[in-house]
């Protein structure tokens, strides 16, 4: 309890962003945007603008888990103007690969497909491995939403290659999921079989639903 204080003290308004974090990981949305709203006072009262903008995106992203879309898209729209003034290239990055799955499941597929693809150039240049991989299943996306199944696979795969490599597996039920899909769907049935069974399995085995 004594270090949570030191680092609340430290950065308040990166610790109250981890806190909303981890309440969006168990779908408690109110506590998780009660969290990223103080970590937004926080950091406008010490004109800290980056942490500012980074709880506003991830209060858009709990709008998008609410099916808010307007709200998401509004949110997300400012923080990406507000990263490219900022000149930071791997906030601008995954800002745009994040509001383009918000486009995405808008159906605003032309919107979808320019920011994905704006996010990927610059994340292949200043993203880790793990951003780079959540950028690449973001762009398979807009393929599979078109129902472009063959041109979503190798997109899938490297997603699954760059989070191998990572050591971050937290979402790896989710990649075998959409892999196992875009499979399905080129009437792969054995790899299609192999990737969901794993799925299922890996997440009944980390409690994911």
């Amino acid at each position: 309890m004594q270090s949570d204080s030191l680092e609340l003290e430290t950065n308040p308004a990166v610790r109250l962003n981890d806190l909303g974090d981890s309440a969006r990981s168990l779908s408690d949305y109110p506590l998780a945007l009660s969290y990223y709203q103080r970590a937004m006072d926080t950091a406008a009262a010490n004109v800290d603008s980056f942490p500012y903008y980074d709880a506003m995106l991830d209060i858009a992203c709990v709008y998008d888990r609410l099916s808010e879309l307007d709200k998401a898209i509004q949110l997300a729209e400012t923080v990406v103007q507000a990263y490219i003034r900022s000149e930071d290239s791997l906030r601008i990055g995954r800002g745009y690969s994040t509001l383009s799955a918000f486009y995405g499941r808008a159906n605003q597929i032309d919107k979808q497909i320019i920011t994905a693809k704006k996010g990927l150039e610059l994340l292949k240049h200043h993203g880790d491995l793990i951003t780079l991989c959540a950028a690449y299943n973001q762009i398979a996306f807009t393929y599979t939403d078109q129902k472009r199944w063959a041109e979503a696979l190798p997109m899938l795969d490297s997603a699954l290659i760059l989070m191998q490599a990572s050591k971050v597996l937290d979402q790896l039920s989710s990649i075998y999921l959409n892999l196992g899909n875009c499979h399905r769907n080129l009437q792969n049935w054995d790899k299609a079989r192999l990737y969901l069974q794993s799925s299922a399995a890996l997440a009944d085995s980390l409690g994911q639903t």
